[in-house]
């Protein structure tokens, strides 16, 4: 199969010129109709506006008869639903919407665009392979498919490995590689090898998920743009950045495997009664409050939280809603962790409650060998009743109940320190 081709550069106002004028055929019949969403086809001018580089367009050049009189026109082979896109936006047809870089373009017509933005489109060059002759009638076919049998789209994930290309998007791939913590086990949805396993990047995505939401008040408009804006912030961290990273969430995975194992993520599907369904969030339900305490004090509760997960998994119609459809607005993300972290509170907190409390003794040694000063204030505290027993570093920063981590404060100061430590 020899080709003949030939390189030519059209400018977008040339292309709508040869549009309008029956000089270029933007649905021959191997085309499907335009079926680009209002939100792609806007995007698409707003990358053209960014001076984003646009890929090759196939065309294919052909003798047509018209009335009489033979004609070359030309029939896209490849980007059929760009180049309408751009030819309706110019007519009238389309309205800029949902536009994150340029939102000042919202609602903006061609003819409302400001006249320096029409000046780009118009005179954006397009780089084009025009197909001169045919060995075979069917050849635009074959070429046709072959051109859309290569072009996968990138999933997310992989245009985040494109872009964030420093040792934050490396540690991803080496936790995603790593095969002592359950990764496997945990992140499976459907009986694939091993081998046909994370070949779009899902790992990934879903070790990247984890970081991006363990502090909802940065959630974005979006769980895509969320993570973005994450991987953008932490794309070059230090060494021990990387390696409180790493420890976060193996040792949060293996609290999680270890205690709810390999259904850990698995929403339930009603009809079958079963957990078969990997599910992303119920996977950030579960991870980020789990991240919060010590995998020791998790692993020590397992059963009875793995009963009252399971029940909220089965029961919660709100779980439910914020977890099994519909899911990525931030209250409903904020609910579901919500959800599992007053489990782990009830459940540990009701096995800790007794250790929290500092044995009276504590409080007669402190008073009997230190200088009766509250640690809060600095100022001098005049009656033992007046005096609380607190943790210097606090209780649930995991440090415990014991002598060398207890200071005299006024009880008064203590109720408005909570958990901070830079006194």
């Amino acid at each position: 199969m020899e080709i003949n081709v030939d390189k030519n550069d059209y400018s977008i106002d040339q292309i709508y010129s040869m549009y309008k004028n029956w000089g270029i055929e933007f649905q021959p019949d191997f085309q499907r109709k335009f079926v680009m969403k209002d939100d792609k086809a806007s995007k698409l001018i707003e990358s053209v506006l960014l001076g984003i580089p646009i890929p090759t367009i196939y065309l294919n050049r052909e003798i047509v008869n018209s009335w009489g009189e033979e004609k070359v026109v030309l029939s896209v082979i490849d980007w059929q639903q760009r180049l309408t896109a751009f030819c309706n936006f110019k007519d009238g047809k389309l309205t800029l919407k949902w536009l994150e870089e340029r939102p000042d373009l919202n609602w903006k017509t061609y003819k409302t665009l400001p006249s320096k933005e029409q000046s780009i489109l118009d005179m954006e060059t397009l780089r084009c392979i025009v197909i001169k002759e045919w060995s075979r009638e069917d050849l635009k076919y074959e070429i046709f498919a072959r051109l859309n049998q290569w072009a996968t789209s990138l999933k997310p994930q992989e245009l985040r490995n494109c872009i964030y290309r420093w040792n934050f998007n490396d540690l991803l791939k080496e936790l995603a590689n790593d095969r002592k913590h359950h990764i496997v086990e945990l992140f499976w949805w459907a009986k694939k090898e091993e081998s046909q396993r994370n070949l779009r990047m899902d790992y990934e995505e879903n070790i990247l998920r984890f970081f991006a939401l363990r502090n909802i008040n940065n959630y974005d408009s979006s769980m895509w743009k969320t993570m973005n804006n994450y991987m953008a912030k932490n794309q070059n961290l230090s060494e021990e950045e990387l390696r409180s990273h790493k420890k976060l969430f193996l040792d949060t995975l293996d609290a999680v495997y270890k205690s709810l194992w390999e259904d850990a993520f698995m929403a339930y599907e009603k009809d079958k009664w079963m957990f078969r369904k990997f599910s992303w969030s119920v996977y950030d339900s579960i991870m980020v409050p789990f991240s919060e305490y010590r995998p020791i004090d998790i692993i020590q509760n397992a059963k009875k939280i793995a009963e009252k997960i399971r029940v909220i998994k089965l029961y919660d119609e709100k779980y439910h809603s914020c977890a099994y459809a519909a899911s990525w607005s931030k209250d409903k993300v904020k609910y579901r962790s919500e959800v599992i972290r007053n489990v782990l509170k009830e459940v540990i907190w009701e096995k800790n409650s007794t250790e929290r409390c500092f044995p009276n003794r504590v409080k007669e040694r402190l008073w009997e060998e230190k200088d009766h000063v509250c640690w809060i204030c600095n100022q001098p505290i005049l009656h033992k009743e007046d005096a609380e027993v607190d943790h210097i570093i606090p209780f649930s920063k995991w440090w415990e109940t014991v002598y060398e981590n207890a200071q005299l404060v006024h009880w008064r100061c203590n109720q408005q320190k909570g958990n901070r430590e830079d006194i």
